[in-house]
């Protein structure tokens, strides 16, 4: 019998992935966050909308902490 192992990349996969930039850009994301995309009316390349950076501010706070300029 064949043992089951979840690599890295299906652990990640079961979970929505977005990165955003310092211009609140959206740079990438996993095929898990569309729904969410779409549902805040994001592509790739857009800025994420103050609505939805009013409604999680984590998105903020967790770029304030890694920004090397601030």
């Amino acid at each position: 019998m064949k043992k089951e192992n979840k690599s890295t990349n299906d652990m990640q996969d079961a979970f929505p992935v977005i990165r955003i930039g310092y211009d609140m850009r959206l740079l990438d994301s996993n095929l898990t966050a569309l729904p969410l995309l779409s549902e805040w009316k994001v592509r790739k390349g857009s800025k994420i909308p103050d609505n939805v950076l009013n409604a999680y501010p984590e998105i903020i706070r967790s770029l304030q902490d890694t920004n090397p300029s601030g």
